[in-house]
């Protein structure tokens, strides 16, 4: 079924999609003194799917005591699981620069379908530390897992043209139901970079960041419905103990 022919199905993914922009700009506001979040909706194909692409037109400037420190920039792509019910995020990147453009400072980064060497949750940092690199050529797996072009690969051999950097290598956050959200992010930046906040920003953090974990811990239920009928069972049970517990505690006291 291609994007263009799945009439219905697009119009819930983009209706969806933009219900859930709609939370990132709520929380946005509320948490920052933004006059505008440059987020916008728009859709894509690929592999004859419908996508939603969720992202900022250029970074969001953040700034302390009114004048701008840092940029944030936001993107995912969105499409609806098997059963056309709920948005899943096939991938999404939060991504902190010192200026509009250039090389950011890091980078909290998710895919639904990694290759076999990169963790689907993952932090990204832009720096340099002279033991790091060091340490990324003791060993011939290090040496070779990313310093080769593909025709060296093929070849068995290094490539010396090209040198691992700290931003290459990913830093793992969890598996894909409870990584870091936006609003861990945001945060981050309040609390440890000082960039201005709204009066009201905890609050916007915190409920933003319940609305999430609430949606993943509803898929999560969805991916091992079995794990969860037990872990209720033995909530069920361990909470009638604690009842029969307490009753009898009150018969004694009478």
């Amino acid at each position: 079924m291609s994007f263009l022919q799945a009439s219905s199905v697009t119009k819930t993914l983009e209706t969806v999609a933009r219900e859930f922009a709609e939370e990132i700009k709520s929380t946005i506001v509320k948490a920052l003194p933004v006059k505008t979040t440059n987020l916008g909706v728009r859709l894509s194909e690929k592999d004859g799917r419908g996508r939603v692409v969720l992202e900022t037109s250029e970074p969001i400037e953040l700034s302390c005591d009114n004048r701008p420190l840092l940029y944030l920039a936001i993107k995912y792509h969105f499409t609806l699981n098997g059963t056309h019910s709920f948005l899943k995020v096939e991938s999404s990147s939060f991504c902190v620069l010192p200026s509009k453009s250039g090389n950011p400072l890091f980078r909290y980064e998710y895919l639904d379908a990694p290759s076999d060497s990169t963790p689907s949750a993952h932090l990204h940092v832009h720096g340099h530390r002279d033991e790091i690199v060091k340490l990324l050529y003791v060993s011939e797996r290090s040496r070779s897992n990313r310093v080769q072009s593909s025709n060296a690969r093929e070849k068995g051999m290094v490539d010396p043209k090209k040198v691992k950097h700290l931003a290459e290598l990913h830093f793992p956050l969890g598996g894909p139901r409870f990584r870091p959200c936006l609003e861990d992010v945001v945060e981050l930046l309040i609390v440890e970079f000082g960039v201005d906040s709204g009066d009201d920003w905890r609050i916007a953090i915190q409920e933003g960041r319940r609305a999430w974990r609430e949606k993943q811990f509803r898929t999560a239920v969805w991916d091992d419905p079995e794990t969860a009928r037990a872990a209720l069972a033995q909530f069920d049970e361990l909470q009638d103990k604690a009842n029969e517990t307490k009753r009898e505690e009150r018969v004694v006291q009478f």
